[in-house]
């Protein structure tokens, strides 16, 4: 029996297929019949290996010819909502499959290194020397060394069973 593709699975395959840092997969979803037993299959993968017979995989290249403010990406993420986060030397730029979003900079947003969308929603953005940017809806939380930090350059979150989010700077 084939697995459905979950939402970590599809993440992961965005990260696998990720040739170059802006290259963006296209997903491919199988519908079941009505009263079928059999879960539905999502994902690149599942096309692109052929298990998802008469779907075709594409994959288009985005730079700043065609759609992202810049060429450089550093991190790519997806997330509930169905946008795709790309983060970069000049910033973070959100993506709905159509149109490509900077996200201003004046509340921290700079240089993204990594992001990471916790159990309750809010999107945790890792900038390379400007701390922590925290993201509830339309809200922003900075954090940097002033607020406690080890350092602002941070490379990686994690999520803790309780909801407790850690934050990895390159001092610890």
């Amino acid at each position: 029996m084939k697995k459905k593709m979950t939402y970590k699975r599809m993440l992961s395959f965005i990260f696998a297929t990720v040739f170059s840092l802006s290259l963006i997969p296209a997903f491919t979803l199988e519908a079941n019949a009505e009263g079928s037993d059999e879960e539905a299959l999502y994902g690149g993968g599942y096309a692109i290996s052929g298990q998802l017979k008469g779907i075709g995989y594409s994959a288009k290249l985005y730079d700043a010819s065609n759609g992202l403010p810049t060429s450089d990406a550093n991190y790519i993420g997806g997330a509930s909502d169905g946008y795709i986060w790309i983060g970069g030397y000049s910033g973070i730029t959100r993506y709905d499959g159509a149109v490509f979003e900077r996200l201003d900079t004046s509340e921290g947003l700079t240089s993204g290194r990594c992001i990471m969308e916790d159990s309750q929603g809010r999107m945790w953005v890792a900038t390379n020397d400007n701390g922590v940017v925290m993201i509830d809806g339309t809200k922003r939380t900075h954090i940097t060394y002033k607020e406690g930090l080890p350092s602002s350059s941070v490379r990686a979150f994690a999520e803790d069973g309780e909801g407790f989010v850690y934050i990895g700077t390159t001092a610890g």
